[in-house]
């Protein structure tokens, strides 16, 4: 993925000689030392909430927590692709760490927004070999550069390749990413191979990071044309193609406004906004009409069921889902896979997750998540035929099929506006009741 934070890697050594009393422990199993075989896990985590944070390798009894700053160790990983989980208020998200040796001692910095975590360097070591993968810091001269802080130098008989294409040093440039094998010589690493990650590398782990997170405002400053705001330890911009939910629009934003928020993270860290929602109430003057909390009614919790029925119109819904009774209204927010979509996607067969109130027997949804559907929709296509509508709903076809963008599209490498009749794009969601594709992202191809 094209990414992130360049986040601060803590050697091993440090971790093991040099932490306070908040620094994590690796927990083993009975029966099995911690010095016993396997590969050494360690670094740190950025998130907005970096300790105290459950790092576990399911399967194998391995769990630590993460100190202070985020840093975490665990050791006697097994062999093989190590799942790593990471929970904690607001987050639970995994990841794995493929081609894991006996031996080894890998180092990560891993960003973590909700339930989404990234690798955004790794280093490995302690068999007769290093690799990283990273952002390149700096290209220095006598074909030396810098990658997650690591001075790496390469010779002639280091090999380059930029996605499938032979490369060579000149092909570098800061703020590529770039996955490196070699050698410890000295101080720094001397790279066999030197692996250019590309935009369209469809490999794991060079997706662009698609960022979801709720969190507090900080440090806001600019205009609706260029503005910034800080949640937790994480930078986000945003600019006049920013949807924003709500009529307010940047007006709305202030700091101590809670806010949910959508974007991709470059290279440099910086989230780049996609999309605003305001929850606080009365925020900007136009969340106050928000009731998702109904103060008359007891919370009904979390229950899951197949919906069965779908009965009104518009925001005003009956269903039933899992033998209960679930109405919604215009605050009722639905979601899947992680993106906002329209209420009238719900169909018939899909299986939702309900949370909410009680109201008069029924259940007043404050949330809905859509946990499976068999509704995938995914078109890569010219634009054919009229653009219709206005910015930010529009419609349009593409590969023949009908597509309609909402409130909550996200938008990559092609603004809502750019779109017209021979633009070739990738769009993904879900196909509505009438056939038409309802798109959570739409992508611009060249």
């Amino acid at each position: 993925m094209r990414r992130f934070i360049a986040l601060l890697v803590f050697p091993l050594a440090a971790i093991l000689a040099g932490c306070s009393n908040t620094a994590p422990t690796a927990t083993a199993p009975s029966g099995v030392s911690s010095a016993s075989a396997g590969a050494t896990i360690s670094g740190s985590i950025q998130a907005t909430a970096v300790a105290g944070v459950s790092v576990t390798a399911p399967g194998t009894g391995r769990t630590t927590m993460t100190g202070s700053r985020g840093e975490f160790l665990l050791t006697g990983v097994p062999e093989g692709t190590a799942e790593l989980r990471f929970t904690g208020a607001a987050l639970d998200a995994s990841l794995a760490i493929a081609s894991v040796r006996d031996g080894q001692m890998i180092e990560i910095s891993v960003a973590i927004a909700g339930n989404t975590a990234t690798v955004s360097s790794e280093r490995r070591s302690g068999i007769g070999e290093e690799e990283i993968e990273g952002v390149v810091d700096a290209v220095g001269t006598g074909g030396t550069f810098t990658i997650a802080g690591r001075q790496v130098t390469t010779d002639a008989a280091t090999v380059f390749r930029q996605g499938t294409a032979p490369a060579g040093f000149a092909a570098l440039a800061a703020g590529q990413r770039v996955r490196v094998k070699g050698r410890t010589v000295g101080s720094s690493l001397l790279a066999v191979d030197v692996d250019i990650r590309v935009a369209d590398d469809d490999r794991p782990g060079t997706e662009p990071a698609e960022v979801e997170t709720t969190g507090v405002i900080d440090a806001l400053s600019g205009s609706a044309d260029a503005f910034s705001f800080r949640i937790g330890s994480l930078e986000f911009r945003g600019d006049r193609t920013t949807v924003f939910v709500e009529a307010a629009g940047f007006a709305g934003l202030a700091n101590g406004v809670t806010v949910e928020v959508k974007g991709v993270r470059d290279a440099g860290g910086v989230v780049r906004l996609t999309r605003v929602h305001l929850e606080d109430e009365g925020a900007g003057g136009a969340a106050g009409d928000d009731d998702r909390d109904d103060d008359d009614g007891a919370d009904a919790g979390r229950s899951t069921g197949t919906l069965s029925a779908v009965a009104g119109s518009g925001s005003a819904l009956t269903l039933t889902i899992g033998g209960r009774t679930v109405t919604t209204s215009a605050a009722t927010e639905v979601r899947r896979r992680g993106d906002r979509v329209p209420l009238d996607v719900l169909q018939i067969g899909m299986v939702v997750e309900v949370e909410g109130s009680t109201s008069g027997g029924a259940v007043l949804a404050r949330k809905l998540t859509i946990e499976s559907d068999g509704h995938d929709a995914d078109v890569e296509a010219v634009v054919g035929g009229p653009v219709t509508g206005a910015c930010p709903v529009i419609r349009f076809t593409a590969g023949g099929r009908a597509v309609e963008t909402t409130v909550f599209t996200g938008f990559k490498d092609v603004s809502c506006a750019a779109i017209a009749a021979g633009t070739r794009v990738k769009v993904r969601g879900v196909v509505h009741p009438d056939g038409h594709i309802v798109a959570t992202r739409v992508e611009g191809k060249d």
